[in-house]
Formats: C-alpha cells, structure tokens, sequence
C-alpha cells in the first residue's frame, strides 16, 4: 500500500469516528532508600505533567501505619495499604496530577522511627480517572523465596491497553535474582547497606490482554514478602468508533 492510499485509508476512519489513542507509558520514574527516620521524604521525578496519573508505592519496615502527606501536593488516594502481618507494610498511593507536583517532594510519618524504600512511577496517555482508570491486587503477605504478584482481571474494563506493574515488598534488605518473565521496563530496585525493608518493580504493557498473571521474582533471601499487581488502563475508544493504537516515543 502506498503512503498515499495510506493516508487516505486513514482520513476515511478519522470521518467515520475513528481515534488514536497512545498506549499508557510510564513519563518518568524516580526511586529512594531511606534510613531509619519518623519523617521520610518521598522525592517526585520530573517531568510530571497536569493529568498524569502517579503512583508512590512503600515499603515501611515493621508493618508499621504510614501517614501520608495529604497537604504538599494535595489529596491522594490509597489503592494499596497491606499491614497487620506483623513485618513489613506495603503501600501505594496514588492520584492524577494536578500540575504542582514536578520534582517535588513529600513529608510521610511514622509513629517510631524506621527504615522506609519507595518507587514512583508518572504514567501518560492512560483513561485519566482513578475509579475507572486503575486497579490492584495484593497476594497473602508469606515468608517466600519466590513473590507472585497475584492475577488481575481489571473490573472497570476489560480487554484494553493496559499498563501493569508487577510489585514485591519484601522484609530485610532482599534483591531480584530474576524478574517476573515479560517484565523488562522500568525496573526500580532501589537498595543501599542493610536496610531491613525492599522494595521491587517493573512494568510491561498489553493491547490484547483481559487478565495478567505476572509470574514470579526470586529473591536472593527467603523473606516476608507482600506480592502486588497493580493495572492503568489506557484511553477509551469513543462510543460507536474505531480506536487506533500508537505507542509514544518521544
């Protein structure tokens, strides 16, 4: 097919209802150990565009409660807040961005000081709501070599694009011997001395997909772990219309 009939066939679907839509893709990502202390400080990446859907995922040794900063940057919502287990406390906090939050930072607080690890991901071109555009899963918090982030069949759609995150928080200071099969983009492991808490993900994207099972981490220690999937559900096609993938590069 030549560019011209190309351009055409396009033109006819665009007058007919048809759409583009980009596969959501993670804009930026930032990643942090921190030492035991009541007041650890989350910092943001940039860039972080009005819009974007952010997700601040924690690992708070001594399953202890983590209260969030709900002032600096406005509300958020808790999609994730695994604790009771009596080891480690598995958090993410997420909410749509609202254009303050390039670069900035967060006061998170502990009732006893402690060792917290964070990751964050900045999503674009995803369905831009958190009740119809996000979902989770936590697995059974259990000691293990091998974390399963749990299947997911996201309830507010179905077979869309989707970007998923698989998740482990892990008790003691645990790193990735293999990650989760599929599972090659935007790795955040963030790890320095012995710090008694880990926190490991990774993202990979799907067009054709309805449920997604992970599979597995190893780990390099037999730990308490705490598996989570988490899923972003790209743009909607219009009602009626045809929708036309592309993925960003830029």
């Amino acid at each position: 097919m030549t560019k011209v009939m190309l351009r055409a066939l396009l033109a006819c679907l665009l007058l007919q209802g048809a759409a583009w839509a980009d596969i959501p893709t993670v804009r930026s990502s930032s990643s942090g150990s921190l030492a035991s202390t009541l007041e650890p400080v989350v910092t943001l990446p940039s860039p972080i565009e009005p819009g974007d859907a952010i997700l601040v995922a924690t690992a708070v040794d001594a399953d202890q409660a983590l209260t969030w900063d709900d002032t600096t940057h406005g509300t958020w919502e808790a999609e994730v807040a695994e604790t009771g287990n009596g080891f480690i406390g598995c958090y993410v906090h997420t909410k749509p961005a609202d254009g303050t939050e390039d670069g900035g930072t967060l006061t998170l607080a502990l009732a006893v000081a402690d060792t917290v690890k964070y990751a964050v991901y900045v999503i674009r071109d995803w369905e831009g709501t958190l009740a119809g555009g996000l979902d989770s899963a936590v697995a059974t918090p259990t000691s293990t070599l091998t974390p399963n982030p749990p299947s997911l069949n996201p309830s507010p759609w179905g077979t869309e694009d989707t970007l998923w995150i698989a998740m482990t928080c892990t008790d003691n200071n645990n790193t990735v011997a293999q990650w989760p099969a599929g599972y090659v983009d935007n790795r955040l492991q963030p790890n320095f001395g012995a710090q008694a808490v880990s926190i490991a993900t990774a993202t990979r994207t799907s067009t054709d997909l309805e449920l997604e099972d992970p599979g597995t981490f190893t780990m390099t220690n037999t730990r308490a772990s705490v598996p989570v999937t988490l899923a972003v559900r790209g743009p909607s096609a219009p009602t009626g219309g045809l929708l036309l993938r592309r993925r960003r590069v830029d």
